[in-house]
């Protein structure tokens, strides 16, 4: 069985949801969201402008972006738990994440992609299943950004950020399956 890269915290609870709403989740994560997410605020762009302002290269602001939403925004247990146990599933905007710091999975994984496309980095959402700590996966989604000193995508997921390292770790595929690019 796979040891989790990040320790205890992550061990005893990865954020995925339960495999109970896979196949009705993974409905929601496939919706085609850079079409809903074409536009992008300015106070987002402003804000994404800033953070990767340091960063030399195409990585280092994709680096520094995933950083900023591993560390700024909270995965929303309630809104997970809300779905989960009364199927009720509140769909909120990059904008809603952005303003209210609080998301699942899918909502930090279009927040980096709007972020990253406002500095002219190639993004996309990918959704599949993520490693859930305890020997199984859930519906999950994450991002791969394309890096052309690599010319390579590159996967990282910002919501595991905060017990960990993933930003293009070594075997992100024993603890991601891609299903969907988005």
């Amino acid at each position: 069985m796979f040891d989790p890269l990040a320790g205890e915290k992550v061990r005893s609870r990865l954020p995925v949801l339960t495999k109970a709403v896979a196949a009705e989740m993974n409905d929601i994560l496939r919706r085609k969201y850079e079409v809903i997410d074409h536009d992008i605020s300015a106070n987002i762009a402003e804000a994404a402008a800033e953070i990767a302002s340091p960063g030399k290269d195409e990585e280092q602001k994709a680096k520094l972006l995933y950083d900023w939403i591993g560390s700024r925004i909270s995965y929303d247990y309630a809104k997970a738990e809300n779905y989960e146990q009364n199927r009720i599933w509140h769909e909120q905007t990059p904008q809603d994440t952005f303003d209210t710091r609080l998301g699942v999975c899918i909502d930090y994984a279009r927040l980096y992609a709007v972020m990253a496309r406002s500095q002219g980095l190639q993004v996309r959402v990918v959704t599949g299943r993520g490693y859930d700590g305890q020997g199984g996966y859930g519906p999950h989604a994450w991002n791969e950004v394309y890096i052309a000193l690599r010319q390579a995508w590159i996967p990282l997921d910002s919501t595991w950020a905060s017990s960990g390292n993933w930003f293009n770790v070594k075997d992100f595929d024993k603890t991601h399956m891609k299903e969907d690019v988005l």
